[in-house]
């Protein structure tokens, strides 16, 4: 495997008698449980018809490898793509996944490729990440590159997303008149409003709060940074509740929840963690939701809501909720990756839009054999090489 990993091949995307071929692959995920897509067809269309006669650009799809998002493989051919086996995709120059690759994946690409992701930096395997620094591989977290104001589009976007599921899906399970209460959200003149409880003014927070307003729904939001929770309140027009995580009224609010979000990250979900004593005086029948992974509910099972039931005797905590839309999610990916994928293409090399584009060089985990990701440093035991030192020398 050692030599495996050592041979060389041609550095993708370099400039050759000045007319160049750049190949887009996109794999079937590691994981059946993840259904997204990082490109639609109309995506992949568009990129295709972009480019001059300077620049040769094709996409390889696997087989199948979009039927999680009920799009065929004749509808990616129609739009210029070919379909071929796994094999395939992972020899272009581009390699575009939503989760991780494994080691034996990584150790197929071309050396020097570049492979994209939505992964965080520290959620890539460590194995994974030491055979991209053998191959020279460029590693980019889609999640963490930013525009010129600052602003993480995708990662944005994901939560808005995830934020708009957490209440379409509660609010199904809800209505669900065999396995739910057989209950809507609200709206209903005489009728008593479900009581949704949102831990988390940011993003998906907010677009939590906004679905359950939009359905009748009598909403509260806990969240310690007042900016947010002032933000929040205004965009509403008032028509949602806010508070400051204060311990004793929040608990008093769950109690009474038919549905609780999170959006929490791990770093401040603390004041928002229950204990089983506490889910014990939950109501009967109350849906959990976590978009954010943060294990604010550590005594009861979490599901992942890319399962094909989310049917479950006793109470559980749904998670993944981007998957629930899996479609939605990816369109909204795609659009969001276009801009950037076009900076990469057109460039001679790799590193080239990284120098220029500050947005590019924050969502960069490794590049050189060198890991330049401080988080994926810290995840995986491995030594850190500040980035601007790098491109500096490179």
């Amino acid at each position: 495997m050692d030599s495996e990993l050592s041979e060389t091949n041609p550095s993708p995307l370099a400039t050759e008698a000045g007319f160049r071929r750049v190949s887009i692959g996109l794999p079937a995920g590691m994981s059946g449980d993840e259904k997204r897509f990082p490109l639609t067809p109309e995506a992949v269309k568009w990129l295709i018809d972009s480019y001059d006669n300077n620049i040769s650009l094709s996409v390889v799809i696997e087989k199948g490898a979009a039927c999680g998002i009920h799009y065929t493989d004749a509808r990616y051919t129609r739009c210029g793509a070919s379909v071929s086996d796994h094999a395939a995709t992972l020899r272009a120059d581009i390699v575009i996944t939503v989760a991780g690759l494994s080691f034996s994946d990584i150790s197929r690409l071309r050396r020097g490729a570049v492979w994209i992701t939505l992964l965080s930096p520290e959620c890539i395997e460590a194995a994974s990440l030491r055979a991209a620094l053998k191959r020279h591989i460029t590693v980019i977290s889609l999640v963490k590159v930013t525009d010129a104001s600052g602003n993480c589009h995708i990662a944005d976007t994901l939560a808005e997303v995830d934020g708009r599921a957490a209440i379409a899906v509660a609010s199904g399970l809800l209505a669900d008149s065999v396995k739910g209460k057989g209950i809507l959200l609200g709206g209903i003149a005489g009728i008593v409003p479900c009581e949704v409880i949102v831990t988390g003014a940011g993003i998906a927070g907010t677009a939590a709060a906004k679905s359950a307003i939009g359905l009748g729904a009598t909403v509260r939001v806990f969240d310690d940074d007042p900016a947010k929770l002032r933000y929040l309140y205004d965009s509403c027009n008032g028509a949602v509740i806010t508070s400051s995580l204060h311990r004793e009224v929040f608990l008093r609010a769950v109690a009474k929840a038919d549905i609780i979000v999170n959006t929490l990250p791990v770093s401040h979900c603390r004041k928002a963690r229950l204990s089983a004593e506490e889910m014990s005086a939950l109501k009967k029948g109350v849906i959990i939701i976590d978009t954010a992974g943060s294990d604010v509910f550590p005594s009861v099972r979490h599901m992942d809501l890319s399962s094909s039931s989310t049917a479950s005797a006793g109470r559980v905590c749904f998670t993944n909720t981007g998957n629930a839309v899996p479609r939605t999610a990816s369109m909204a990916v795609s659009n969001c990756m276009l801009p950037i994928l076009e900076k990469i293409i057109s460039a001679p090399s790799a590193v080239d839009p990284i120098k220029v584009e500050p947005g590019l060089k924050t969502g960069l985990v490794a590049i050189g054999g060198q890991v330049v990701n401080r988080e994926a440093a810290t995840a995986t035991g491995l030594n850190f090489v500040d980035p601007s030192i790098y491109l500096h020398l490179s």
